[in-house]
């Protein structure tokens, strides 16, 4: 079972979770919602844990509208984000009770903080079941379930020059390089694996260097700057030498570390015969991976130093553009995309400087999260709204969708701060004024939440109790 973080969904609730249960169920984009339902129904018959309430919570996680027959969701937004969890947490459980399980957590540190509950739900029960968790994350991260839960933990170094040289024979299928080439490459990669593993196909890919049997000879004198001396180089010089295999890694960069095949068609200019060679291209020199076959296919970039690199290479007027037009296609031809991941289109709105385009999508990201009680992501989207909200000129309608963000900020705030603190009040005291701006009476702008009802009026807000 594999999860993968993303930093373009660092602040979408359970985005690795939902990402692989569409994968295993699985969902196509075509599907009506009543062959997903029953796909999900089919996928969770051989299971032992409550049927009925495990339906309707994971349909709600897919947005899928609830199923015919079953009892209704009861509780707060809060109790049923906690029975989704246990949901999720019984699903792995009960998969290791039939078998033993090897589940894998890729790029932590990019977690969203929903997806990280739900892990130390699981990893509570790592001990007790035939359950193998391997996580991976940065230095810098600190896992929220502290050093006790996970009792082996491996940090891995710079490779040393013999780990070095046997990566080197394996990426060149076993062919030997020249010493002085083996040299360079080592002292210049400093022991890090992808450094090593590009740098090496760069020099293979650079017509420096001829097969002779079971070696390769080069040509003739290495010149001085023949071997890039970074990473960014390297990978650059491997790109430069696709030419239509660069622009589609481009653009795929653009869309993230991972796109489908329907997306990056939607949005490029190439006809279909160009852009599935480049691709073929790209997964034949191993720039990305690919996963299922045409029309259905979606590529990974090998590691996000290469995604970063397409990216960076695009000029910030290109960069735009790309953004328009992923955002414009998602909002045209991707419905499930826009329902379950507004903060996706928003995304890709605030980086082609459409505004005013991406405010109602992080209006809509935020309060899809707060409906599902996941507060933290809610606050982000909704405080990223406002940042982008400030860019626009003064106008009436900017004024609305301020005190549509405030209002709606204040309930996650309360939630995960509590209801006397210093940003709720100015999040409240806010919308306040901006009420009286836009001429609404005050009895207008009430707040309702789950702790009460806020009312905007007097010198600040007041809080009267449900």
């Amino acid at each position: 079972m594999e999860f993968r973080c993303s930093p373009y969904h660092q602040h979408s609730a359970l985005y690795p979770i939902i990402d692989y249960l569409q994968r295993v169920l699985p969902f196509a984009r075509e599907d009506p919602t009543a062959v997903k339902l029953e796909k999900l129904q089919h996928a969770l018959r051989p299971y032992r844990f409550p049927q009925a309430e495990t339906v309707s919570l994971l349909a709600a996680l897919f947005s899928l509208p609830h199923p015919a027959g079953a009892a209704p969701l009861t509780g707060s937004p809060q109790k049923q984000k906690q029975k989704t969890q246990d949901a999720l947490v019984a699903w792995v459980r009960e998969e290791a009770q039939r078998q033993a399980v090897y589940t894998t957590w890729e790029d932590l540190h990019w977690g969203d903080p929903s997806t990280l509950e739900v892990l130390t739900l699981l990893i509570e029960q790592v001990p007790a079941s035939r359950l193998l968790a391997v996580l991976t994350f940065r230095p810098d991260f600190t896992p929220p379930w502290g050093t006790q839960l996970c009792p082996s933990q491996l940090t891995l170094s710079r490779l040393g020059r013999s780990q070095v040289e046997a990566l080197i024979e394996r990426v060149t299928g076993g062919k030997a390089l020249p010493p002085e080439v083996v040299h360079h490459i080592v002292a210049k990669t400093d022991g890090v694996p992808l450094f090593v593993e590009e740098l090496t196909k760069t020099v293979v890919e650079s017509g420096l260097l001829t097969a002779v049997n079971n070696h390769y000879e080069l040509k003739g004198p290495l010149p001085p700057l023949a071997i890039p001396s970074t990473l960014h180089d390297s990978l650059m010089a491997r790109l430069d030498r696709l030419s239509t295999g660069r622009e589609i890694a481009q653009l795929g960069a653009a869309i993230g570390r991972e796109f489908s095949y329907e997306l990056l068609a939607a949005v490029s200019p190439l006809n279909e015969t160009i852009l599935q060679e480049g691709l073929q291209q790209l997964v034949e020199v191993e720039l990305v991976y690919q996963r299922e076959v045409m029309p259905q296919a979606t590529y990974l970039f090998k590691h996000a130093l290469i995604q970063d690199t397409a990216y960076q290479s695009l000029l910030k007027s290109t960069r735009q553009q790309y953004h328009t037009k992923i955002a414009q296609a998602l909002a045209e031809g991707f419905p499930e995309t826009v329902e379950m991941q507004p903060e996706l289109v928003a995304q890709h709105y605030t980086e082609a400087g459409l505004a005013a385009q991406s405010v109602p999508y992080w209006q809509k990201a935020g309060q899809k999260a707060t409906q599902r009680s996941a507060h933290i992501e809610a606050i982000s989207h909704l405080t990223k709204g406002l940042e982008v909200l400030k860019t626009l000129p003064d106008t009436p309608e900017r004024t609305q969708h301020e005190l549509t963000l405030q209002i709606a900020l204040g309930a996650p705030l309360i939630a995960t701060k509590g209801w006397a603190t210093p940003e709720v009040e100015s999040a409240y005291t806010r919308a306040r004024e901006l009420c009286r701006q836009v001429g609404k009476p005050l009895s207008s702008c009430l707040c309702y939440t789950d702790y009460g009802c806020f009312i905007l009026t007097g010198g600040s807000y007041k809080r009267r109790v449900s």
